[in-house]
């Protein structure tokens, strides 16, 4: 039968369905079950991840409250000094106690271990340092933030097996390709994440921290975290440093990268693994849409981003959007995964607050403590003298403590004239931009730029008008019209300071009004010390200006003065900016006189005023003052020339004078006189006032790049000259060639006849004639230039109020008492004297002399060259070998032939004065500070002296050759620009800053005359070009005594945002990346080629890096420490060279680093990572942790060091 085999198959059918029924079933419950196990694990790493970002983004902001404390516990306290006061209506500014607490500390490490480790590595989470438990000077240990790391190394494993290598903390790829071994053996510490908060724990506490269901139980561990922080403001920012080398070939690209203005013109070949190819296919392809903008032009392009402070991008360019872009755009590049070493010295984030943070801090050796007085108000200043009270208002203030007294809405003026508003809430920092040099522009010889005139007048306080008697100049008058105000006052106005107002913030007050000293009366030389030595025949010598002691001593006036010289610096013309200002001061002080300021161009200045004495008419004496004309300034290039410059010049002469002569009788009190019946009077109606002459300046000839007295060969155009001053005595001038001298006809005395008659007898032949020209009462001397080649004249140069005074002896020997005026004196002998055929000749020949010839701060002096054998040792003039002070005719040590009219024996040489003993060297130094004699005798004889201005130390190769110095205001002697030369260097260094007519054209030497730019500045430390009216100094950006590097933090270049980005801080930039700033920086205006080479910028970079590694970041505390902090590590970096010695070429590197120094905001980048978890039961060690959940993060943020706000920060979650 087959009936029972269908139901037996349809029963094994029905069983196999209901088998599959449970194997689909069953694979449908164990699909669901691990679904819903992957679902949960899902979800639980979905909760963890969630917990992990939330512990990493809390440990984030912990990190930064803690670098929030450690900013307070470094800052001042209210109170310190007393009265100061940090907080006003609730807002905090920070300054920093020292200016080592302007940088973050450095933890983790010890100061070895750290100096084998990158630059910019700030710290680690670490279990103990002794930051906290001993914290450096300057911070209150009491507002330190606890430490709150474990000692549990990261690389140690966890208890489910997972560990941080050390190889993943260099995943930032700045410790290198290589991580160091210092890392590997001592990595990031955890910091424990308690219910509790973050907190130290040790094993006693383990018992305790494992997860409890208990929420009161606050030492249960939720979390961990490590960390490392780096100082990314070290790194050269690729978003905005470095130029392709085609930039090189641009139009002016040479002259614009070498005067770096901004880290784009840093040099990326200079870093490691880096080469121009591959610099230029980074550029080409980051900038691809700003070149293309600019039809591959970089420079322009460059510009433009500054303009916006690096921080927006043109259509097409390609910016590298946070540090792992850049790795990864290094890594996938082929060309470039051979260079990830260069990495290190690499980022993409840099952000600085762009304004002024500097702080006062007092030189060694000064009488005024700076830092003590930053935050008052009013001060007692040491121009005013012993017995003056703090009436003064201070103007170096701590500037970022300077605060607004109400709300305010602020104007501010841009490059172009146009103004934006901002406000600026009471109790903020009123100042928060620094000022744009830009806008010098708007400033012409012609008065306001089209438009320009209100906006001149509230940025600079000037306004266009004919106070300078009757002729065009500015006046300064902004507030107060007597006086420059100090940013306390302006703060009170609720507007930004102007040009001026800043100057006087910025350069230190004592180092200001320094002035000669009164004009000597006749003493007693054995008892008065303020005149020439005991027993020494010339009585009173010294000073020749009257009044120069009050009429100097405002600093106002010579703030102006520098102004006007970086304004002509910055200007194309040639024309000398002129300045009037009335300066008074308050009832308590005395007022100055009505005064008048003239920019430095590149024009000739008067250097000396010879008297010359001849017998015009037979029986008569005659007088002249010839005037000596000299270029100081290094020759400018033909571009320079071909701008607008004057080319007419004539000098005048005002007042009145007389000549008179005095023959001492060697047996009788009195002898034989004679003067003028009259004085000659000089007035600008008078055609004998003046001398004409001209300078194209098209050669060295005529550009007076030599001292050269005036004759009718040099000076050129000369109509106008009245016959009376152009005189040639040919009976005594057989060596001139018939050359007519220029000088100043001043009259004539009776010289042979009546009671007065001189003999040639025998009772005579030893008697020498005492020659004078008298002022009656003063003679000024003025040079002036045609604005329209002869027309008209406008003056830039004075010889001001040159005064007569007494002589207590004229020969010497005490025998002859009779007072007579030491002025201009000429001692002539007869002819007989000498055993020679003639009449008389100079046997004392004393003329005057200007310390520089830029500057009547020092007024005159007298010099004196005289017979050999014959006076004191100290008074016989010898001139220094191969100085160019040294006037046309003069040659080697003595004075032999000279285009005079009395001229003497080619034989009549001059003694020496260089006594081994400096003391024995008898020289004026205004007002005595340290030593010498009170009197300005035959300074500019040497001088090299005040080239240098070192006090004597025979322990130092270069001051122990210094005879004559003077210390400012302040009791400060700080150096001139020649201070660095060795005599005894090669190249000619025995010439100081200047060369002589033979070798005027030498490189190494030419190099060192002060430089007229007449173009805009590429760099702030370009202001260092401007004379700082003292004799040879400019704007010091290279000695550690200055008082100006503050300057260098109160401008930009240009107009620049609030908050820029591509700057560099010193204090944590590896050498190499200083290499690159530095490469390529410009030495030499006329000469741009002359660069600092890679080898040299090497050598700089790692003095800096050195430096600051041996006394711990934060010595560069803002720009101003770039000069003070830096100026001998750089100097002595160098090899024995032209560089060393040459002003100009030492300041090269701050110039480089002026305008891309950022110290104020700090860029951190703070790589953490956090896991989320648990202590296992039992646990037996700090690792013993369950890790459930990680997450990484760089946290890229820029903070405030003064207010400890974040102005920007970038968080880049980090997937590996």
């Amino acid at each position: 039968m087959k009936t029972p085999t269908i139901s037996l198959r349809r029963r094994g059918t029905a069983l196999v369905v209901v088998l599959c029924s449970i194997v689909i079933m069953s694979i449908l419950l164990i699909s669901y079950l691990v679904a819903m196990q992957l679902d949960r694990l899902s979800t639980q790493n979905y909760s963890q991840s969630i917990k992990a970002q939330e512990l990493g983004q809390g440990a984030l902001q912990e990190i930064l409250g803690d670098l929030r404390q450690e900013i307070n516990a470094g800052s001042l306290q209210d109170g310190t000094p007393s009265g100061a006061v940090y907080t006003s209506n609730n807002v905090r500014v920070f300054i920093p106690s020292t200016n080592l607490t302007t940088a973050p500390a450095r933890i983790g490490f010890t100061t070895t271990q750290f100096a084998d480790l990158p630059a910019t590595l700030v710290r680690v989470s670490r279990a103990s340092d002794p930051f906290f438990s001993s914290p450096p000077a300057g911070y209150e240990a009491s507002l330190l933030p606890a430490n709150r790391a474990s000692a549990a190394p990261s690389t140690t494993p966890s208890a489910n097996r997972r560990l941080i290598t050390a190889e993943r903390w260099n995943k930032p790829r700045l410790f290198g390709t290589n991580v160091p071994t210092v890392i590997s053996n001592s990595p990031p510490d955890w910091v424990y994440v308690t219910r509790g908060g973050s907190r130290i724990l040790s094993a006693a506490d383990l018992s305790a921290t494992a997860a409890s269901p208990n929420l009161g139980n606050t030492n249960t561990v939720l979390g961990r975290y490590s960390f490392v922080i780096y100082e990314e403001g070290g790194l050269l920012d690729l978003n905005a440093a470095g130029y392709p080398s085609s930039a090189l070939s641009e139009a002016n690209g040479t002259n614009a990268i070498s005067g770096k203005s901004y880290t784009a013109y840093a040099d990326l070949s200079q870093l490691p693994g880096m080469s121009s190819a591959t610099v230029d296919q980074i550029i080409t392809w980051r900038s691809k849409g700003s070149l293309a903008a600019q039809a591959s032009r970089f420079i322009p392009a460059a510009t433009n981003s500054a303009a916006t402070g690096f921080r927006t991008f043109a259509g097409g360019d390609n910016p590298l959007l946070g540090r792992q872009d850049l790795i990864n755009y290094f890594q996938q590049n082929a060309s470039l995964s051979g260079n990830l070493d260069a990495l290190q010295y690499l980022g993409t984030f840099s952000r600085a607050v762009n304004a002024p943070s500097w702080f006062p801090t007092t030189p060694a050796g000064s009488s005024v403590d700076y830092a003590a007085n930053a935050e008052s108000a009013r001060i007692f200043h040491p121009g005013e003298g012993a017995g003056g009270t703090a009436n003064t208002p201070n103007p170096n203030r701590n500037i970022a403590n300077l605060r607004a007294p109400s709300s305010t809405a602020v104007t501010h003026y841009l490059d172009d004239g146009s103004t934006t508003t901002y406000t600026i809430k009471a109790g903020e920092p009123a100042f928060a931009r620094r000022f744009s040099l830009a806008r010098l522009a708007w400033l012409t010889s012609d008065g306001p730029a089209p438009g320009m005139a209100a906006a001149i007048k509230e940025c600079f306080g000037l306004s266009w008008t004919t106070d300078n008697h009757g002729y065009p100049c500015w006046k300064y008058d902004h507030g107060n019209s007597q006086e420059i105000l100090t940013l306390d006052q302006v703060a009170a106005l609720g507007r930004e300071p102007d040009f001026f107002e800043l100057l006087k913030a910025a350069i230190l007050a004592g180092s200001l009004g320094k002035h000669p000293g009164a004009v000597n009366l006749a003493k007693d030389n054995n008892t008065d010390p303020w005149s020439s030595p005991a027993g020494f025949a010339f009585g009173n010598i010294g000073v020749s200006g009257l009044d120069f002691d009050t009429s100097l001593s405002f600093p106002d006036l010579q703030i102006l003065q520098i102004g006007a010289n970086i304004i002509d610096q910055y200007d194309a013309d040639g024309f000398p900016t002129e300045i009037y200002f009335d300066p008074s001061l308050d009832s308590s002080r005395t007022r100055g006189p009505e005064n008048i300021v003239y920019g430095q161009e590149n024009l000739p200045q008067i250097t000396r005023l010879f008297p010359i004495y001849t017998e015009k008419t037979s029986g008569f004496l005659d007088g002249w003052i010839q005037p000596e004309i000299w270029n100081i300034n290094q020759q400018p290039t033909a571009a320079t020339l071909a701008a607008k410059r004057p080319t007419h010049f004539r000098l005048a002469l005002n007042g009145s004078a007389y000549v008179s002569w005095y023959q001492a009788d060697g047996s009788v009190a009195g002898g034989k006189r004679q003067s003028a019946s009259v004085s000659t009077s000089f007035s600008p109606s008078e055609a004998k006032s003046y001398l004409y002459f001209t300078d194209t300046g098209d050669g060295s000839s005529a550009f007076f790049n030599a001292p050269a007295i005036l004759t009718k060969d040099n000076a050129g155009t000369f109509s106008g000259t009245s016959a009376e001053n152009l005189w040639q005595a040919s009976t005594y001038q057989s060596t001139d060639g018939g050359n007519p001298f220029l000088a100043f006809h001043i009259g004539s005395a009776i010289f042979g006849t009546g009671t007065a008659a001189i003999t040639d007898a025998v009772d005579d032949v030893n008697k020498p004639i005492v020659a004078q020209i008298v002022p009656n009462p003063i003679l000024t001397v003025t040079l002036e230039y045609s604005p329209d080649n002869g027309s008209t004249y406008r003056p830039y140069a004075h010889v001001s109020r040159i005064s007569s005074y007494s002589s207590d002896d004229a020969r010497g020997d005490g025998s002859g008492r009779t007072s007579v005026s030491n002025h201009s004196m000429h001692y002539l002998y007869p002819s007989a004297y000498f055993g020679v055929t003639g009449d008389y000749v100079p046997y004392v020949y004393r003329y005057y002399s200007r310390s520089d010839p830029r500057t009547d701060r020092f007024s005159l002096n007298q010099t004196e060259l005289d017979h050999a054998g014959e006076g004191p040792t100290g008074y016989q003039g010898k001139w220094k070998a191969n100085m160019s002070i040294i006037p046309n005719g003069f040659t080697g040590d003595g004075f032999k032939t000279t285009p005079r009219c009395n001229t003497p024996r080619p034989d009549v040489a001059s003694a020496g004065v260089g006594a081994a003993n400096p003391a024995n060297k008898f020289f004026y130094t205004p007002n005595a500070v340290r030593s010498g004699w009170e009197y300005m005798w035959q300074n500019t004889l040497a001088v090299g002296d005040w080239v240098q201005n070192l006090e004597y130390d025979s322990n130092d190769p270069r001051a122990k050759w210094s005879w004559a110095w003077y210390g400012d205001p302040d009791g400060v002697i700080r150096p001139g620009d020649g201070y660095r030369v060795l005599y005894t260097e090669p190249g000619g260094d025995g010439t100081m800053q200047f060369t002589t007519p033979a070798n005027s054209t030498a490189n190494t030497q030419n190099a060192r005359r002060p430089v007229i730019l007449n173009r805009p500045f590429r760099s702030v430390g370009e202001l260092g070009y401007a004379f700082r009216d003292l004799p040879y100094k400019s704007l010091d950006f290279f000695s550690k005594q200055s008082a100006d590097g503050a300057l260098l933090d109160m401008f930009t270049v240009t107009e620049e945002p609030a908050i820029i980005a591509g700057q560099i801080n010193p204090n944590f930039a590896p050498s190499s990346v200083l290499q690159a700033v530095l490469t390529g920086a410009g030495k030499k205006e006329i000469s741009p080629g002359l660069q600092i080479s890679a080898a040299n910028a090497e050598l700089m970079a790692k003095a800096i890096a050195s430096t600051v590694q041996a006394s711990g970041p934060g010595l560069v505390s803002n720009r101003a420490a770039l000069v003070t902090a830096l100026a001998d590590p750089l100097f002595n970096s160098l090899p024995a060279s032209a560089d060393s010695g040459n002003k100009a070429y030492i300041e090269a590197p701050v110039r480089a680093l002026s305008s891309v120094s950022n110290t104020r905001t700090w860029n951190l980048l703070i790589d953490v990572i956090a896991q989320t978890g648990r202590m296992a039961p039992n646990a037996q060690t700090l690792n013993s942790f369950i890790v459930e959940g990680e997450k990484r993060y760089w946290l890229h943020v820029a903070l405030d060091r003064f207010t400890g706000k974040v102005i920007d920060q970038q968080l880049e979650p980090v997937y590996e």
